[in-house]
């Protein structure tokens, strides 16, 4: 019997899933696939953010997106290998979300976003950024006092 054309990415999406790690059997705890205890902080323009990889212990990337208050809609993604990340030279005094997951069986493309396993992203979270501090002043003149003005 041949099989329907429309069921094919069906049978590989199914071959795929049958390759994957097994989940670890834990005795009566759940484990989890998502990242934990997000964090972000602001420095000025730019915002650094952590977090705890999830239990499952074979994911390799984690995906970041973010945007503008502006924008309302998540454009910019970032892949990072480590639980910590830092997006710098952000527009000042602006309203940023943020959000993030974890990802394993990263793809080798160029661009490594590629993934078949994914954690749920997280709650976003949203911070303002600062502005940066004045820089020093520039083009100071100094001119002394002359002598006629002396009493």
């Amino acid at each position: 019997m041949k099989t329907p054309l429309a069921l094919l990415p069906l049978i590989i999406l199914a071959a795929i899933l049958a390759l994957l790690p097994a989940a670890p059997k834990a005795s009566g705890q759940a484990f989890s696939t998502d990242v934990t205890n997000f964090q972000i902080s602001v420095s000025g323009r730019s915002v650094t953010m952590t977090w705890n990889q999830p239990d499952q212990t074979n994911y390799d990337r984690f995906w970041i997106e973010y945007y503008r208050d502006d924008t309302l809609a998540f454009s910019n993604l970032w892949v990072v290998q480590q639980t910590t990340a830092t997006i710098s030279n952000l527009n000042a005094s602006t309203l940023y979300y943020f959000r993030i997951r974890a990802c394993f069986n990263t793809s080798t493309g160029p661009t490594n976003q590629g993934c078949i396993g994914t954690g749920a992203w997280t709650q976003y979270s949203s911070q303002t950024t600062g502005i940066d501090p004045p820089g020093a002043p520039t083009n100071l003149r100094y001119d002394s006092p002359t002598s006629d003005s002396d009493p």
